[in-house]
């Protein structure tokens, strides 16, 4: 470890500080059983049914929506959405989708995950996404589905879909797509190229919202300091590609509160966006408060 390292015994931090399951609190929704997805993102599937399933929704919508005005939700679940297309009418989830969307001005509350999903069932899904009135969608440039997500945005637009859609919730709005930069590609100039990959696979001239990914690279995940160094010399990459233009929103993801202290405290631009994973098993109160405090948005 070099000069400007953390003690010893914060390397481990680096990786399970604030995203540990351990970190459950202790009021939480009964009888919900907690799913996999292949990215090790957790996502709820309710086993209740009646009455305790209502429960559960009124929990949940308290304690994930109620919570603050700018939290966003980005869906992991694309089957959901195709069978939603199949079998739901466009205006009732533009409505569900302009109410949940009325409060939060800075990002749309209802958004849809396409990670892991192969090219052509992302592009389907998210062009199916989109008529239903979905406003975020999320991929990252290590996704096989980023430049399914820029074929399918430039599909609709090329329609007119955007111009003739109606409702709040359409509103004849471009929708918001969020990428992230992997982490091999942190980094100043790494960064810079790997978001120009970005605007081509996604077939526009400026990133709606540009997140690092992850705060390090793994295999310095026993130095700190070498990851501390990658965070911050890859965000003044994308302070600089704000400042040009070619991002919107910049921001962080999977950040612990130590990461995202150091990176307030270095940084001259403050994220504008803190994309974690939130839900009722796994609050990381902590965690939101503090990005909060500091005028960040969350992404769950």
């Amino acid at each position: 470890m070099d000069g400007e390292g953390e003690p010893e015994g914060e390397a481990e931090e680096e990786v399970v500080e604030e995203s540990s399951p351990r970190a459950a609190p202790r009021t939480r929704p009964p009888s919900m059983s907690l799913a996999r997805t292949m990215n090790g993102k957790a996502r709820l599937a309710a086993g209740v049914s009646g009455k305790r399933r209502d429960e559960e929704r009124r929990w949940t919508r308290r304690e994930a929506i109620g919570a603050g005005s700018t939290l966003s939700v980005a869906a992991t679940s694309t089957t959901a959405v195709t069978t939603a297309a199949a079998t739901a009418s466009t205006a009732s989830i533009a409505a569900a989708s302009a109410a949940i969307s009325a409060a939060a001005p800075r990002l749309p509350r209802l958004g849809l995950g396409t990670c892991c999903d192969e090219p052509a069932a992302a592009e389907a899904t998210v062009l199916d996404a989109l008529r239903l009135g979905y406003r975020l969608i999320d991929t990252a440039a290590h996704y096989p589905s980023e430049a399914a997500v820029g074929r399918a945005v430039a599909t609709a637009r090329q329609s007119g879909f955007f111009e003739t859609s109606g409702g709040a919730a359409s509103g004849g709005d471009t929708p918001t797509v969020v990428t992230k930069i992997w982490f091999d590609e942190m980094g100043y100039e790494p960064a810079l190229a790997s978001a120009a990959r970005s605007l081509e696979r996604l077939q526009c001239e400026r990133l709606d919202v540009l997140l690092i990914h992850f705060p390090g690279s793994p295999d310095a995940v026993q130095s700190p300091a070498a990851n501390r160094k990658l965070r911050d010399a890859t965000w003044r990459a994308l302070e600089r590609l704000h400042a040009d233009g070619r991002a919107g929103k910049i921001g962080v993801s999977n950040w612990t509160r130590r990461h995202l202290k150091e990176t307030i405290a270095s940084c001259s631009t403050i994220p504008h966006v803190l994309q974690t994973e939130l839900h009722p098993r796994l609050q990381q109160s902590a965690l939101v408060e503090a990005a909060r405090a500091a005028g960040i948005s969350e992404v769950a």
